[in-house]
């Protein structure tokens, strides 16, 4: 029997103003008890990653996968699903002094795993050291004080009123780290805190492993241990599951999918995501720099022969700097057509009418087979591209050092423009992969943040994505279709059309 399910799209939160945000009924700690009375759980489940953790720092990474192990590990002050209802984390109360200043109460007897109590202390130390990491600066940008109020309390005020600041509040890199485990300069401080999960151990290029957090304040994990494991060849993850050597495969390969989907012994989730995958370029190299090139290489990319090549036609031509669903999202704007004359008489007027050698560094199965489509497209222009192909988190550390010259990366975001637009190409950002920065886009994206109209602020971003567009540091390519196999007994899995799964309280019966 074939056992496929497809989660459409959700409708997203057009915009969040004013803070008049409607709360969901009630904290998910007391969600999805309704097994809870049974007994025979799995002890491990063991999930099989694409690609690498690299960081087990809330405040050091912005990618989903290593968001993954940050919600098992840690905790927010407020919660987002993926209908991005908000709800309360970590937080007892909270209200609203101004449309600037908030004051937060957390509940008492929350502990770190260390056995240290949470307290407000660690909230404001959470923020100032934020202040100071390139990957959370640009998110807390607007706040201005975090004040502790009493034991458990603290008072948050913003330089200016923000129309995301409460979905901010809810990222996994905003998430409350102890003060205390920092104090003793421990190796493991930033992984010390508050979630269902504690981190076992971690042998990067290989697995990590977390277990039940018996100090934990909430509802209590089903499943004991869970396990990642890098199964870096899509194939091999494939295999791994069908063995049942693993019970969850992320981002199976699509020629794949019908072993999967064949198997009674298995499910195949399919749904539309908001992940969106682009090709950039460093702007602080040569050739790279040059607009002309930049975007000559635009109009020789043929989005639809990519898509039908590297995903066998699981996804859509992205065409326009913001994620799908995003507040302000127009992919009418896109102005590169494919058209190799246009390309070549743009290379022309760059001064490089017989083309360059170029090096595009990738990682992972997927990005291979799209580089290597890039590479047979663009050598019709001229351009010859070496392929770098890299282990995710080599190819993090030259990222985050500047050492590419061009890179296909992705982008995962379901609920908050300014995250996309600030991460991406505010000048500075750890997350902005071409180092580009324009102080006239700056001013633009901090506009748009505190502009109360929804309209206005629609409208501000459009002219963002006309503004990066036309500047072209990158060239959006694709959005595809998020999909998991899984043990077909697994339940309990809230899955994230930002690829963002929640496997806190995943279980699977014996």
């Amino acid at each position: 029997m074939k056992r496929s399910s497809l989660i459409k799209p959700v409708a997203l939160l057009a915009c969040i103003a004013g803070f008049s945000i409607m709360f969901a009924g009630c904290s998910d700690k007391k969600a999805d008890e309704t097994e809870v009375m049974k007994t025979g759980y799995k002890k491990e489940i063991v999930i099989a990653n694409s690609t690498d953790i690299t960081n087990l720092d809330p405040q050091g990474s912005n990618t989903a996968v290593n968001k993954r192990i940050f919600s098992l590990t840690h905790e927010t002050l407020f919660r987002a699903d993926a209908q991005s209802n908000i709800s309360l984390g970590m937080l007892k109360d909270y209200s609203a002094v101004s449309d600037r200043e908030y004051e937060m109460t957390l509940n008492e007897g929350i502990l770190f795993s260390s056995g240290v109590e949470c307290k407000a202390s660690d909230v404001k130390f959470t923020f100032d050291r934020a202040f100071e990491s390139s990957f959370t600066s640009k998110s807390v940008a607007l706040v201005k004080s975090v004040t502790v109020v009493d034991e458990y309390t603290v008072n948050i005020t913003l330089k200016e009123p923000s129309q995301e600041f409460m979905m901010t509040l809810t990222d996994e890199t905003l998430s409350i780290l102890s003060e205390a485990a920092f104090a003793e300069n421990t190796a493991e401080a930033s992984s010390i805190g508050t979630g269902p999960y504690v981190l076992e151990k971690w042998v990067p290029g290989d697995y990590i492993s977390v277990v039940k957090n018996d100090k934990y304040w909430g509802q209590k994990p089903f499943t004991e241990k869970i396990t990642f494991r890098l199964i870096g060849e899509g194939s091999s993850r494939v295999i791994a599951l069908s063995t049942g050597e693993v019970d969850i495969c992320l981002d199976p390969p699509p020629v794949e999918l019908s072993y999967i989907s064949d198997d009674e012994d298995l499910s195949l989730i399919q749904m539309s995501g908001s992940r969106m995958t682009y090709f950039a370029f460093n702007m602080k190299k040569d050739i790279m720099n040059n607009q002309l090139v930049r975007q000559a290489i635009a109009h020789a990319v043929d989005k639809d022969n990519l898509i039908i090549g590297a995903l066998e036609g699981r996804g859509t031509a992205h065409n326009t700097t913001l994620n799908v669903g995003l507040l302000g999202y127009n992919d009418n704007i896109y102005p590169y057509d494919y058209n190799l004359e246009k390309a070549k008489s743009l290379l022309t007027q760059a001064g490089y009418p017989n083309g360059f050698d170029m090096i595009l560094t990738v990682t992972g199965n997927e990005r291979n087979t799209v580089a290597q489509i890039l590479q047979a497209q663009l050598k019709l222009i001229g351009i010859n591209i070496s392929i770098n192909s890299m282990e995710s988190a080599a190819q993090k550390a030259m990222l985050n050092e500047g050492g590419h010259q061009a890179v296909i990366y992705s982008w995962s975001n379901a609920n908050r423009t300014d995250y996309t637009a600030r991460n991406l190409f505010y000048s500075g950002s750890g997350s902005n992969r071409m180092f580009f920065a324009d102080p006239e886009l700056d001013k633009l994206i901090d506009r748009a943040l505190i502009e109360p109209n929804v309209e206005k602020r629609k409208q501000l971003y459009v002219d963002f994505q006309n503004f990066t567009l036309d500047k072209l540091s990158m060239i959006p390519l694709y959005t595809d279709i998020l999909t998991v196999g899984a043990n077909a007994k697994l339940k309990g899995v809230k899955y994230h059309q930002g690829a963002k799964h929640d496997f806190r309280y995943m279980y699977i019966e014996e």
